[in-house]
């Protein structure tokens, strides 16, 4: 057995408390199984279903962490930047574009 996989199924086996036999052979049987195919692919959408909402809550971050850089550079309602904003520009186009813009000559 290759080694990679042996240890996949040792990490297995300690997350289910069983042995490493006893792991090997549920999963045999899980696969000669349909049950055990419909039990995977339910495991499956929960874990997609809890990635996508985890991802909805760090794009919710995301957007007010710019929305507050946005406001600490000036760049708010009323401000000339904000006036010229493009609707199509996602925020952080918006941050990368007045930093640019306001970067010293030198630099």
């Amino acid at each position: 057995m290759p080694a990679d996989l042996k240890t996949l199924l040792e990490d297995a086996a300690r997350d289910n408390n069983r042995s490493l036999t006893a792991e090997i052979i549920a999963r045999l049987q899980g696969s000669f199984s349909p049950s055990g195919a419909i039990d995977r692919i339910a495991e499956l959408e929960a874990i997609t279903e809890q990635q996508a909402a985890a991802m909805t809550a760090m794009s919710a971050r995301l957007e007010q962490s710019i929305q507050t850089l946005l406001d600490a550079l000036g760049v708010g309602k009323g401000s000339p930047d904000h006036q010229t904003r493009d609707v199509t520009e996602t925020p952080s186009k918006t941050v990368k574009r007045i930093l640019r813009a306001r970067k010293p000559a030198s630099e």
